[in-house]
């Protein structure tokens, strides 16, 4: 019982920060005078209480993971941006998800709308790369999200949850019951990123409504308690000027955050923020 108790507590308190460096930075040189002065930082401003209560992760490019992990504060966790849809063989490039587990990788991102968009990933190649991901015990965060909304629609909105359910039936393929509680997902709305043409500011009863319509789709096929475990976060231009409005996402699950993360003193000033949360 009490045993029970603590878990519930656990999964309370456990919150996710993830920060996608994506093509940055430009040098080894950058990347390791930037985790050196992080490192710094996160004892100046008190940061290590945030550190154990919630798991930041950061997603550097692959050719900075192995470094990185031998010279950050030890409760962040170094990801990867990507992996390879393949196990093995002739695929010039790719890194694979056993590469990633011999360097001590636990979480990876899979399905970013950059990787759909820039690299014409479908869901089925998303797929694959998460039942390798989970095959190795990596926890795949999967994105998922509409590209565009008229003014009209909302979460609710049929067509809309038509496209997030079908990334999820099509992304989450065969995925075994008991490997569910490895999966985080991330909603991010292509329309309410910065970069998006006409991109659109999301509200955040509309993120906290899709977070609720997404849970479902989990209750409907694992069961309320398994879908209770899966952490739903929210990626979408998240900066130190709008953290604030985030704080309820926050609570729940957590954020994925980012062009922001590359850049120190914003990337500070939003774990200060989320420190008082």
């Amino acid at each position: 019982m009490l045993d029970r108790f603590i878990n519930i507590i656990i999964k309370i308190m456990f919150k996710l920060i993830v920060s996608n460096w994506k093509q940055f930075p430009d040098t080894k040189e950058q990347s390791d005078n930037f985790v050196e002065k992080l490192n710094s930082l996160i004892s100046k401003h008190k940061l290590n209480k945030l550190l154990k209560d919630s798991q930041v992760v950061i997603l550097p490019p692959h050719v900075y993971i192995d470094r990185l992990r031998s010279i950050i504060n030890k409760d962040i966790e170094i990801g990867s941006q990507d992996v390879s849809k393949f196990n093995q063989g002739a695929f010039t490039g790719e890194v694979s998800s056993k590469m990633l587990k011999s360097m001590g990788v636990k979480y990876v991102l899979v399905g970013h709308s950059e990787r759909r968009i820039n690299f014409k990933e479908k869901n089925e190649d998303i797929n694959a790369k998460v039942v390798n991901c989970l095959h190795y015990n990596l926890k795949p965060i999967l994105c998922i999200g509409e590209n565009a909304r008229s003014k009209s629609e909302t979460a609710n909105s049929f067509r809309i949850k038509k496209i997030i359910f079908s990334q999820l039936n099509e992304c989450l393929k065969g995925v075994k019951e008991e490997e569910i509680k490895n999966i985080i997902i991330v909603y991010e709305p292509v329309w309410a990123i910065s970069t998006s043409p006409n991109s659109q500011v999301a509200e955040i009863s509309d993120i906290e409504t899709m977070i609720i319509n997404i849970r479902f789709w989990f209750e409907t096929r694992f069961g309320k308690e398994k879908a209770s475990n899966v952490k739903i976060l929210y990626g979408g231009s998240i900066n130190k000027n709008n953290i604030l409005n985030f704080k309820s996402i926050f609570i729940g699950d957590g954020l994925l955050i980012g062009k922001a993360s590359t850049n120190l003193d914003e990337y500070i000033s939003i774990l200060k923020t989320l420190k008082n949360f």
